[in-house]
């Protein structure tokens, strides 16, 4: 896949790790991808997206969310330098917290301009002076997470998926990165099929899903434990 990346005379295309699924080109043009301050934005309307690790930690470090005491942290029961797959890697906000708390994270991305960003701000993460080494215990990798799974000894895995429509309309304007998430990359059709697959096959599963998001048909025999917050629940499937 190749991709256009609009850049400034004096602003030059950094050195990625892509592999070989993607090309990224300099352009003086105006195109979809751009940067601004050595930082990789995607135009989306008259929003720019762009995913920072840093700022990330940054929260982290300000509210020190303690994993004995948060419900998703509650919900992983991994110790520090356990290993956690996470199924869908998103904004990165998420691994950020996984890696802030110590634990060794796979993220996989199957989204090529999720991807994209997500490895820009993976090349500012490892540059950063304080949060670099955290880098040391994230990996991300491109595909479809189900199809790259024996490749890892972890069983388990943090999923939050896009599940589509939910059971009330929310009527406050949802924040520019979801917008994206909801016209860009659209719902995880195959979310539910995905889960029991998974129940099948050993894996626990610490689901994300908003508190009014539908009611999932989950395979007979499984064990269910909730952690509910406010607006999100965790859900631990074994």
């Amino acid at each position: 896949m190749k991709f256009l990346v609009q850049v400034t005379e004096d602003n030059d295309l950094p050195e990625y790790e892509l592999g070989q699924s993607f090309v990224l080109e300099k352009t003086e043009k105006k195109a979809d991808f751009f940067f601004r301050d050595q930082q990789l934005f995607y135009r989306h309307g008259n929003d720019e997206i762009s995913f920072d690790f840093v700022k990330y930690l940054d929260h982290w470090n300000k509210t020190k969310p303690a994993k004995q005491k948060d419900n998703l942290g509650r919900a992983l029961g991994l110790k520090k330098g356990e290993a956690l797959l996470d199924f869908c890697c998103g904004t990165g906000k998420d691994s950020s917290l996984f890696i802030y708390w110590g634990l060794d994270v796979i993220s996989f991305e199957r989204h090529p301009i999720v991807y994209l960003l997500l490895v820009d701000a993976l090349r500012r993460l490892k540059a950063h002076e304080r949060y670099g080494i955290l880098a040391q215990n994230f990996t991300l990798l491109f595909g479809n997470a189900s199809d790259l799974l024996e490749n890892y000894e972890s069983k388990t895995i943090y999923y939050d998926p896009m599940f589509g429509k939910a059971k009330k309309k929310n009527k406050a304007k949802a924040r520019k990165e979801m917008e994206f998430f909801k016209s860009v990359v659209g719902a995880d059709e195959d979310a539910l099929e995905v889960i029991g697959d998974l129940t099948q096959k050993g894996y626990r599963i610490i689901l994300k899903r908003p508190d009014d998001s539908f009611d999932l048909a989950l395979p007979k025999g499984v064990s269910l434990h909730k952690w509910s917050g406010k607006t999100t629940e965790f859900w631990r499937i074994n």
